[in-house]
């Protein structure tokens, strides 16, 4: 009969595991290396890049790590943005439009001691899509404010040919794919089944600091429609989740 040994297995090695720790460390000081590099192109706009690469590092650096320098002087934002969503139902009656930013501050940030991100989500994302509506000529604008079939592949040859540079056409189509599905998901919570949604953007110009108590001075204001996309189809789980957010019962 054996008896049971004692013995413990030996230690590793103090070299190997310092081995490992020192290519942990090497592939971590690369990856904060190459994150630096992608932070300085992006931000840095006159760095003279092919517009392919210029296309993948805002790809990388959309929306998580995107960088705004538009609350420093001398010219800091001085208007509010605000998204809106409305939507053509099944029997082809159009819905009100509904204000999804208003919903963000009242559920998330007024009257909130800890407010959450919910906001800034969406902020960013609108900002980001319109800044891309307005880097488009008019002409191209023009096109994109259109009713669509859901071929972006055929909107980006329109942009392109109403003058737009292919990457700031490829750039416009992959934020406007984003905000048609976020739009497509909102609307189907609140009315249900849904064909098609159109986008709306506001921005709301402060009062001039002189004319703050002015009340002949009303607030400059200008409106972004795009046309009537498609709805995008998601997966049940994230359906879930914006109706948990934006649903009627949801508060908004």
């Amino acid at each position: 009969m054996n008896e049971p040994s004692d013995r413990q297995p030996p230690a590793e090695p103090a070299a190997a595991i310092g081995g490992r720790a020192r290519k942990l460390a090497a592939v971590l000081c690369a990856f904060v290396a190459f994150h630096l590099l992608m932070t300085f192109v992006y931000v840095v706009q006159q760095v003279p890049v092919p517009s392919t690469v210029r296309s993948a590092i805002s790809s990388y650096m959309e929306p998580v790590f995107k960088q705004s320098w538009s609350v420093f002087a001398p010219d800091p934002v001085s208007y509010n943005t605000y998204f809106s969503v409305r939507a053509k139902k099944a029997d082809g009656s159009t819905t009100e439009w509904f204000d999804v930013s208003r919903c963000d501050i009242d559920a998330a940030i007024k009257h909130h001691p800890v407010p959450n991100r919910r906001y800034l989500t969406t902020f960013q994302l609108m900002r980001h899509y319109h800044g891309w509506v307005q880097d488009l000529p008019d002409a191209a604008q023009q096109v994109a404010a259109k009713d669509a079939t859901g071929d972006w592949t055929a909107v980006d040859k329109q942009l392109v040919a109403a003058g737009a540079t292919e990457y700031v056409a490829d750039s416009y189509i992959k934020s406007a794919k984003a905000t048609v599905g976020l739009a497509s998901q909102i609307a189907r919570s609140r009315w249900g089944e849904v064909s098609a949604v159109q986008i709306e953007v506001k921005d709301v110009h402060t009062k001039p600091y002189a004319d703050r108590n002015n009340p002949d001075v009303k607030e400059k204001v200008d409106v972004w429609h795009s046309g009537f996309n498609p709805v995008v189809p998601a997966s049940a789980q994230s359906q879930a989740s914006v109706d948990r957010l934006y649903a009627p019962k949801a508060g908004c």
